[in-house]
């Protein structure tokens, strides 16, 4: 439950933040006439919207009954962590687009000075959350909580990247070099950082994605698993054992099957729950919350 507290408690905090950035972000950029700032008051917005779904889905969680899930909800961390990142990539697209169109149409003239003062702003603040967030991420290891803090790393590096061109484009007019650059460079950095930014919510929708499909654990995870039931089928003497497992955000859900002999099928249910308690403090070495179902069977269709 503590737990949760701190999520929800950043969480809120990142809703705050967001929608002041988005809000100052957007009536800056268009009095700026900065693609780049409005870029990033847009990007604040949608952050903004998000992490209000985030607060629902940790609501959801944390009141869903047994009774109508008695699988648990885990899943609607990727569900909400997809939403997120489609709809982010979607922005950083469109902002591309309307960038290059600018650059086609001779770039654009905005006010450095300005834009200067609000991107070093912007970048101490960003990064101060940034910091809150991947803290509390180490406490809690939500995925939510991870997603939220990648949302705000993008901004601190938005915005610090935004600071170092315009104060380089202020510099060009000052000196008077490279003059013709200058109408470029608003519109380029959205480009570039657009580039940059598509790359973490494709990298995780596809995470998601495998999520939700019920993908097995990684070869690492596989090989410890499957070590600790070969120990346990070598000890009691079975035939065979098979292990299945799929890994979510912070589950990991396992169905392992003993094959034993006809002939020494003699397992006690007490016997049978000394194993799966083994198994089970075997596997709480793993950073996952566990669900486990061992069954024993003396044909061999029952296991595969």
């Amino acid at each position: 439950m503590n737990k949760t507290i701190e999520t929800n408690k950043n969480l809120l905090l990142s809703v705050i933040f967001a929608l002041l950035f988005a809000l100052s972000g957007i009536i800056i950029g268009i009095l700026v006439q900065s693609e780049m700032i409005l870029f990033d008051g847009l990007y604040s917005l949608i952050s903004f919207s998000l992490s209000l779904l985030s607060i629902f889905a940790l609501r959801f969680k944390t009141r869903a009954s047994v009774k109508s899930y008695p699988f648990g909800v885990n899943n609607v961390d990727s569900l909400v962590i997809i939403t997120k990142f489609t709809v982010i990539l979607m922005v950083v697209i469109a902002s591309m687009s309307t960038s290059l169109m600018t650059m086609v149409q001779g770039g654009n003239h905005p006010n450095f000075g300005i834009g200067i003062a609000y991107a070093l702003i912007s970048t101490v603040i960003c990064a101060l959350v940034t910091y809150l967030l991947q803290r509390s991420y180490k406490k809690t290891s939500d995925p939510l909580m991870k997603a939220e803090a990648s949302q705000w790393l993008f901004d601190s590096v938005t915005s610090l990247s935004v600071f170092i061109s315009f104060v380089l484009a202020q510099l060009m007019l000052r000196q008077n070099m490279y003059v013709h650059l200058v109408p470029y460079i608003d519109p380029m950095l959205v480009i570039i950082l657009g580039f940059y930014l598509s790359k973490t919510p494709v990298k995780q929708i596809a995470i998601q994605i495998k999520i939700l499909l019920e993908k097995a654990p990684n070869e690492k995870v596989m090989k410890q698993l499957n070590a600790i039931v070969k120990q346990v089928e070598k000890k009691y003497g079975f035939q065979e054992s098979f292990v299945r497992a799929s890994q979510g955000n912070q589950s990991l859900v396992l169905e392992i099957d003993f094959v034993v002999s006809k002939t020494s099928c003699d397992l006690t249910v007490l016997q049978q729950d000394m194993i799966r308690e083994h198994i089970a403090k075997s596997i709480r070495k793993l950073p996952y919350e566990p669900w486990v179902t061992i069954s024993f069977t003396t044909d061999r269709k029952w296991a595969i």
